[in-house]
This record gives structure tokens, sequence and C-alpha cells, in this order.
């Protein structure tokens, strides 16, 4: 029930009960100045018996007019009080009322006679009428008497219902006073029910709540207004509690954010200062704003003389003069002619000294205003490197220049006496084979042996000296053809030997085409050479992208394998993993593959295991232009 209908019920019964108290009250105390007034009645008609008596016998002695005139006066009164009487007393006491009105009638009538026998004012009562007159007078005592005896009754009883209506009004007073204490007691506990005890329960959580435990809620199940109170106190804990809770989270973001703002601009002042570039950063209108120590250092100013100075101090004639027109038409047309991008141009020093540099110039937004920022970079060494690297590259060329024709001259001047050498044995084997022995014939056939092996290992490195010179040709081209022919070729070579070659039917690369068409020559050759000892030689050659998303080649062999804690050797010239009599070669073959794939900015490698056969791979670059 609702706080008003339970108040106005409550009110209702308390004001009923009090009403009904006030009116037995007033009615027990109307009731009792009633009778008090009827009581103090019969004393006045009591009192007025007696006076009137007096008044007789003054009357009597006298025989004056005024004890007459008081005498009717108050006789009358005493009618009209007894009549008051009358219309007072219950009906028991009617009839006693109506005797004394009776009696109080015969008493006048007495009186009338002594007043009819009395002579005249001021004589003394005739012997006749004396007798007459006390006995009247004994009459009218004798009845007044009896009156008074009448009225002290009817005194009695109107005496008796007062102190029984007194009494009465005593025990309702104190009835009404006890139900007057009882309800303020239940008004008191009705009060400290529904509102006091739950206004403490929510001020103690309302305390709660101001000492910052935002997750306490109240208990207080009521179905009325504090309790619709108690629960918005609720719903107002939890919506605290998440807010604190948000508060919390963001406070505990922007501290991490602020934290990650000082490190951030700590960071970015350790950076801007510690640079070894200098860094200049300008306005809209050109104005520099701030520089590092870098850009101190290397146009020899302050950042003090250089701040709110225009940019264009630290830029020579006759660029100095375009700087600010460039940004008016930056700002006008939005046309970058060298923001964003890199260019080499001359800085002017505080001495006055012009100085190489690199500028990079990029836009920023701070705080809705625009900024520039220059990252410049001292060029001279990289300049005179530069230079000088020109020069090298020059005097290399001409040194590889002269070292070719060198090669060609050595090739030419050792192949004359090797084919002397070849030709003389030649000629000894056959006009004179019958006349030579045939350890002699042996020699022979070894000197010739040695001159084709020498003329091999002589074209193999003019071949290796010229691949370290040459310029690549780069074009994409089928690999799968050039490995069909490299096989054709060496089973026309190797007739008597089993060779299965599985290959993809395409295989698309970018290179040298000539120059990969040596690889795959080298390669399968080893795979061909080294599988000799295997009754099928087995190559397997394929494609596949590694983690760089490169494209990998791989020719793989049953042959013997080699270990791969040699494999160091393995691209290096004249290095051999094989003694000379198991497996013929003059060690320039991988290290002329190895020169091939450099050239192509690549990468090659094996993996192998003693007798499982080699797999050999290789990358080449995809950038290559």
């Amino acid at each position: 029930m609702k706080l008003a209908k339970q108040s106005q019920l409550f009110i209702g019964v308390i004001v009923l009960i009090l009403l009904g108290s006030i009116i037995i009250d007033f009615q027990y105390t109307t009731k009792l100045n009633f009778q008090r007034e009827t009581f103090s009645k019969v004393e006045q008609l009591v009192q007025g018996m007696f006076e009137l008596n007096i008044l007789t016998n003054e009357y009597i002695m006298s025989g004056t007019r005024r004890p007459y005139q008081q005498w009717i006066r108050r006789h009358a009164s005493l009618v009209n009080i007894l009549l008051t009487i009358s219309n007072r007393v219950d009906a028991e006491n009617i009839s006693t009322t109506n005797k004394l009105r009776v009696k109080l009638s015969e008493l006048r009538n007495l009186f009338t006679k002594i007043l009819i026998n009395k002579t005249s004012d001021g004589f003394p009562i005739s012997k006749t009428n004396k007798p007459i007159i006390y006995k009247l007078s004994s009459q009218a005592r004798l009845l007044s008497q009896q009156i008074v005896s009448n009225v002290n009754s009817l005194g009695k009883y109107t005496q008796a219902q007062l102190d029984l209506t007194e009494k009465n009004s005593k025990q309702i007073l104190q009835l009404s006073s006890f139900i007057i204490g009882c309800l303020f007691i239940a008004v008191m506990i009705w009060v400290n029910q529904v509102f006091l005890k739950p206004i403490r329960q929510l001020h103690k959580h309302a305390k709660t709540l101001i000492s910052g435990s935002y997750y306490s809620k109240t208990d207080l199940k009521t179905n009325n207004e504090l309790g619709e109170l108690a629960e918005s106190y609720n719903i107002l804990s939890d919506t605290i509690w998440g807010k604190m809770k948000e508060l919390t989270r963001n406070t505990r973001f922007l501290e991490k954010s602020l934290n990650a703002t000082k490190i951030a601009e700590s960071r970015y002042s350790t950076i801007f200062n510690s640079a070894s570039d200098g860094i200049v950063i300008i306005n809209h209108k050109g104005i520099i704003q701030s520089v590092n120590p870098s850009a101190e250092a290397l146009f020899d100013y302050t950042s003090d003389e250089l701040i709110g100075e225009n940019v264009a101090i630290l830029v020579p004639s006759p660029h100095k003069y375009q700087h600010d027109n460039y940004l008016e038409n930056y700002k006008k047309t939005r046309k970058a002619k060298i923001i964003g991008a890199r260019r080499e141009l001359e800085g002017l020093r505080k001495d006055g000294e012009h100085t190489p540099i690199s500028l990079a110039i990029s836009e920023m937004t701070l705080e809705g205003k625009t900024y520039f920022s220059g990252v410049i970079r001292d060029i001279s060494e990289e300049i005179k490197a530069k230079n000088d690297l020109i020069r090298t590259n020059e005097q290399l060329s001409m040194t590889n220049k002269e070292l070719e024709a060198y090669a060609y001259s050595i090739s030419h001047d050792l192949r004359s006496p090797l084919r002397v050498i070849d030709g003389y044995s030649m000629i000894l084997l056959e006009d004179y084979a019958d006349e030579l022995s045939s350890e002699v014939r042996d020699y022979l056939l070894r000197i010739r042996k040695g001159t084709d092996k020498m003329g091999d290992l002589i074209t193999n490195l003019l071949k290796m000296s010229q691949t370290a010179n040459e310029t690549l040709m780069i074009e994409s081209f089928d690999l799968s053809k050039i490995i069909k022919e490299v096989i054709e070729q060496l089973q026309q070579i190797h007739k008597n030997r089993k060779i299965e070659l599985n290959y993809l039917p395409e295989i698309q690369i970018t290179g040298d085409k000539t120059l990969i068409q040596d690889v795959m020559e080298n390669l399968i050759n080893n795979s061909v050479k080294f599988s000799a000892k295997q009754a099928i030689t087995k190559i397997e050659i394929g494609s596949s992208t590694n983690a760089d998303n490169l494209q990998v080649i791989f020719v793989k062999d049953n042959g013997v394998g080699f270990n791969m804690a040699h494999q160091s050797k393995l691209f290096q010239p004249f290095q051999r993993l094989h003694k000379v009599n198991q497996f013929e070669g003059s060690g320039i073959g991988l290290a002329t593959v190895h020169r091939i794939i450099k050239l192509h900015k690549g990468d090659i490698w094996a993996e192998s295991e003693p007798d499982k056969g080699a797999t050999f791979y290789f990358t080449l670059n995809p950038t290559l232009n």
C-alpha cells in the first residue's frame, strides 16, 4: 500500500478515535457541568427556604412591607429554581420536584393566610389573630422543614449522581488518556517502522555510497514509496557502480593514453634530438618552428637563431626567393612538387658555405594547423664516396678488360703448346704404333688425355671469367624447354644408360636465358655424372614457392650424394667432394653456377646425405629488370 494511503488510513483511524474520545469527554463534561448546575440549584433552593423562613419570622415580628416583598420575590425565585430542577432531574425525581412545587404553593397559601390575619402595617397583632398567626407560622415552618428535607433528599441524590458522573468522567478521561497514549505509541511505532527505520537504512546505505562503496545495495523491501525509493537507490547504486567502472576504465585508459603520450613525446623528443639527420619544422608561412641538434650542427646555427626565421635562410640563391612562392602555390593548388619525395640540393650554412644535402619534405596537421617537416641529411661523404665509387668502377672496368684480354692471351698461349703436344702424341700413336711398346702407347694416351683435360680446364676458366663480366639480358621464358634440350643432348652422349627424367611441362622464370641454360646443363650433368653407379638414373626437376613467396627451382637425383659437413666447399673453384678416380671433373662447374645465380641476385644451396642422392635449389630475384 502506498504511503499516502497508509497515512490517510492511519490518520483517519486516529482522528476517529480522537473524535470519539473528545465526543465522550465532551458528553461527560457536559453532563458533569449539568449535574453541577443542578446540584447548585438544589443548594440555592435549600438556601432560599432558609431565607423564606427568616423572612416569614421577620414579617410576623415587624409586620413591615419590606420583608413581605422580599418573601414574595424569594418565593418566586424558588419556584423558578424548582422549575429548572424539574427540567434537569430524571424520571425518578420528577415526583419529588412535583411534591416540592405543591408544598411551595402550600407555603405560599400559608403565608397569604398569615398576611390576611395580620391587622395592618405597624400595628401589633390582635389577640384574636395572634393564635391563628402563630399556628399558621408553625405550619409554615413545618412545611418549610419538610420542603428542606425533600430538597436535601433531592440534593443527596443529585450529589450521588454528581459523584458518579465525576467518577465516570475521571475513568473516561483516564481511558481517553490511555487510548491517546496507546495511539501515540502506535503512531511512534508506525512512524518508526514505516518512515524512520527505512529512512535510517537508506541513510546508512547513502553514507556507504558516499564513502565510495558504489556496489552497496539495500535489502529494503516495502510496497510503498520508500520501497520504490530503495529500488531507485539500488538502480542508482548499480548505475553509479557501472559509471564508476566505466570511469575507472576510462581513467585507466586515459592514464595509459597519457603515459603513452608522455612516452611518445619522450620518444619523439629523444628521436628528434638524437636523430643523425637534421630536422626542421616550419609552419604554412615558412617560419621555422623547431630544429634539432643535428640541423644546428649541419648549418652552424643555434636553435634560438633559427626559430622565428624564414626557412629561406637555409637555402642558397636562386632557390631562396622561390620558396615562399612555392608554398603559396601549394596552398592554392595542392599540387606537390617536392613534398613526399627526396631530392638532392645545396644548403646554406651560417658562414655562407654551400653544403650538399638530401631533403625529404612531408606535410602534417597538428591541432588543425598545417606544418611541414624537412629531414635533411649531409651527403658530402656520400657524394665523395659515389665519386670514388665511379672512379673505382671505371678502374675496375679497365682492369677487367685488361684481365679479359690477358685471359684470352693466356688461353691462346696455353692452347698452342697443348695442341702441339696432343698433335705429336697422336702422330706417334698413329704412325709408329707398331714400333711402340704397350707401355709407351699407354703413356701417350695419358698425355693426350691430360691435354684434353687441360683444354677443358682452360675453357671452363675462360668461361667463368667471362661470366663475371657478363651483362644480363633479362627476359621471361619457359625453363622446361631448356631442360628438355639438355636431357636430349645427354641421352645422345649416354646412350647405354637408363635415365628417367621427371619435370613440369611449364616452368616460367625470369632471367638471362643463356646463363640459366648453363646453370641447368651443369646441374643436370652433375646429376647424371654422380648417378652413374645406379642402374637407373632418376632426375626430378620442379618448382615451388618458399615462405618469402619466392619461386624455388630444384634439381633432385638418386646419386651418391655428399656429406653436408663439407657443403662450404661445394661452390668454391677447384674444390671437389669426391676423388678424381671416382668421378671426373674440373671443379669449376658449380662455381660457375654459383656466380650466375649471384649475378641474378638469387641464392643457391643443396641438401644431401651420402648414398641418398642430392637436391640443389636456387632462386632468382623477381625484381630484376
